[in-house]
């Protein structure tokens, strides 16, 4: 692991603007402050932050450069140099002041390794770091030097003497920003990209202090090697985003909890009530803003929501749908924080319960992960020429076995036109199942579409050493159907040939993610309507299974769900995997729960983890059996007659019992089985059904 930056943050409640009178100077609200020219004594003057900007805000933020305040350490705890260093005092329109102190070392030069154990004892020292308090000149250490900075800003934006009952400092937060390896990335880490080169982590590290703990609640934002570009490029912006977001986040949760179970009317008779309540429903409605902003957003507010459920006892939750609701506030308002909140703001923090594990634990899953992520990683650093491609070979036996499946389910009225048919091959690769088709029915016509070109390569030497007549159409699928099936029709007008036969399999669940274009089920299945035969075998989602199933097996739930993570990221279907009942979980040290679609595809691409780069970027539950079926009787002729057979493939029922997964249904509690991992349908055209 490589330190590349550690910022400390300071939330404090500022009474004073609800006060009537304000005892605050009014000219540094945002709302008069005139950039560039406010000034607090001892802090600076005041800037308006252009980027990263904060999309669910009515308004970027205020802040004061606090350079003349403070001036931090040059050198991060494991010894790297500081390059660059932010000491920030932000201000909202409301009652938010939020202190930033941060530090970052080069992001491309290679400092000092420092392991997972060692990440707690650079928290620490950076806590405790001796730092220059300029306006006595004085050192301090951070921890301490961060409220003595609180104190002299309420010092200096006061017009009256300080009342300690004005302002209320929230619990402190610690940005970590890492450079780590796949292997290396705690278990309860979640990627924030597609491509899983961020990712987010919490845990609360108690600081040893005054002869006790201080829990800090820390956030670790990571990147994987090479994720920052030479010369830098938009990942940086990218970064500076994301963190912005949690230190906002992070914020906005600590100001909802505080005001939610705090009286005023406890500590200041003056406070006037309406701009309360005010602040409480733009709180709310700005964190319900965020979360459809977009996918990262909701990620990293999701990780805040979950440890502020944790930590009030999952009440969150109630307030930000009903506040919005309520027209007669402020009475109404207030007795409904009331009831919703009836916690205090020193209650203990969320239990270190899940505190992070850097390293797998022992198990044949758990490898089989990081054998994955490690290929992924390879993948990542070396390019597109190192990714495992399509194996002709390794699939000829499976070919030749679809082909036999092909011919046995052919109505025997068609087999014995024998020449006279067409076979169309749709993605068969060098065109094995193809050429053995042809063989087996003594057809003389084949159409072999393909994108793959070491495949076109290989199936056009077979083509012409064994002088077949097949001819190859390369390139996307949806593009050369339609001419594939006039060329087909072509031969039959001239008395070639009497009908088709399409054969597609194992292709349909790539074409969401490999197609050239959006992809649709009708945009095959619409233009082979003209064919006698259509048969395919596609991989589903398991349909034998619940939707909700618990999963356990060898493996580590915290590794197996941080790589269920990753992979809903590459899911085609990932908003719906991403609704709330639909979220995976974990039930215990070896059993997780979760959407059955994400479960199975995730299960496959363990199965060919070496293959893992290639396995990510197609999905095999694109599509449900209903799905595929529904399409096809919508798309051909009514009359078609179509069949299905249910598959559990050998591979899959192979892995299952060899790493021993269990899967039983979360509402039910029974034993689901293997899943059902294929199906094979065929589709006859109402001239060729023969039932003899």
């Amino acid at each position: 692991m490589k330190l590349n930056g550690l910022g400390l943050i300071l939330p404090i409640f500022d009474w004073r603007p609800l006060i009537t009178p304000s005892p605050r100077l009014q000219t540094i609200s945002p709302l008069y402050t005139q950039v560039g020219k406010t000034y607090i004594k001892g802090f600076g003057v005041s800037n308006f932050r252009k980027t990263p900007r904060i999309p669910w805000r009515p308004s970027d933020l205020i802040y004061f450069n606090s350079n003349q305040a403070i001036e931090l350490p040059t050198h991060l705890p494991e010894g790297s140099p500081v390059v660059r260093t932010i000491r920030r005092l932000y201000l909202d329109d409301y009652s938010q002041v939020r202190l930033e102190l941060q530090l970052f070392t080069d992001i491309y030069k290679k400092y000092k390794d420092i392991k997972a154990s060692e990440i707690e004892d650079c928290i620490e020292g950076f806590w405790k770091n001796e730092v220059i308090l300029k306006k006595e000149m004085k050192k301090e250490r951070l921890g301490k030097a961060i409220y003595e900075l609180a104190d002299h800003f309420v010092l200096m934006t006061s017009i009256e003497d300080v009342n300690p009952l004005h302002y209320e400092y929230l619990l402190p937060q610690i940005i970590v920003t890492l450079e780590a390896k796949p292997h290396e990335l705690p278990s309860t880490a979640i990627p924030l990209d597609q491509k899983a080169k961020l990712w987010i982590d919490y845990k609360e590290i108690n600081i040893a202090e005054n002869g006790g703990n201080s829990p800090i609640d820390t956030f670790f934002l990571i990147n994987l090697p090479n994720y920052f570009q030479k010369p830098i490029g938009p990942e940086l912006e990218t970064l500076r985003i994301i963190k912005a977001h949690i230190i906002s986040f992070y914020s906005d949760f600590q100001f909802l909890t505080y005001l939610a179970a705090t009286d005023p009317k406890d500590y200041i008779s003056d406070v006037n009530q309406e701009p309360i309540f005010n602040y409480i429903l733009q709180l709310c409605r700005e964190t319900r803003a965020a979360f459809f902003h977009n996918q990262i957003d909701n990620i990293i507010i999701s990780k805040l929501f979950d440890l502020f459920e944790k930590k009030h006892g999952n009440k969150i939750s109630r307030i930000l749908g009903d506040l919005e609701k309520e027209e007669n506030f402020p009475l109404l308002i207030k007795n409904k924080l009331n009831e919703v909140f009836s916690i205090n703001c020193s209650e203990k923090k969320i239990s270190s319960s899940i505190e992070s594990r850097a390293s797998f634990e022992s198990g044949v899953i758990n490898e089989k992960i990081k054998q994955a992520l490690g290929r992924y990683m390879e993948y990542l650093s070396e390019g597109d020429e190192n990714i495992q491609k399509y194996d002709d070979e390794k699939f000829k036996e499976s070919a030749i076995r679809k082909a036999s499946v092909v011919i046995q389910n052919i109505p025997e009225n068609i087999r014995k036109l024998k020449e006279k048919i067409v076979f169309i091959s749709v993605g068969g690769g060098d065109g094995e199942e193809l050429f053995s088709l042809m063989e087996k029915t003594g057809s003389k016509f084949g159409i072999l579409i393909e994108k793959n070109p070491k495949s076109i390569e290989r199936a056009s030497k077979i083509i012409q050493d064994e002088k077949l007549s097949v001819e190859i159409l390369p390139g996307d699928i949806i593009d050369n159907l339609p001419i594939a099936i006039r060329k087909g029709k072509s031969r039959i007008e001239n008395g070639e040939a009497r009908l088709i036969i399409v054969t597609i399999h194992a292709v349909l669940h790539e074409l969401p993610t490999r197609s050239s274009r959006g992809f649709e089920l009708s945009d095959i299945f619409s233009k082979i309507n003209d064919s006698a035969v259509i048969i395919g075998r596609e991989p589903i989602e398991p349909n034998n299974w619940e939707e909700i199933i618990e999963l356990s097996g060898d493996f580590d739930s915290g590794h197996f769900l941080r790589f269920l993570n990753f992979v809903k990221l590459h899911h085609i279907k990932r908003e719906l995997l991403e609704r709330p009942e639909y979220l995976s979980k974990e039930i215990s040290k070896k059993t997780i729960s979760g959407h059955r679609a994400l479960i199975m595809e995730a299960i496959s691409k363990i199965f060919y983890s070496e293959d893992f780069p290639y396995e990510i970027q197609e999905c095999v539950t694109s599509f449900t059996k209903n799905e595929i079926i529904e399409s096809l009787y919508k798309c051909l002729d009514e009359k078609y007659y179509i069949t299905t057979n249910d598959l559990i493939s050998k591979s899959n029922s192979e892995y299952w019992y060899k790493y021993g997964f269990k899967a039983k249904g979360k509402l039910s509690h029974k034993e689901q089985g293997h899943p059902i991992s294929h199906f094979w349908y065929i589709a006859i055209h109402p001239d060729w059904v023969s039932f003899e």
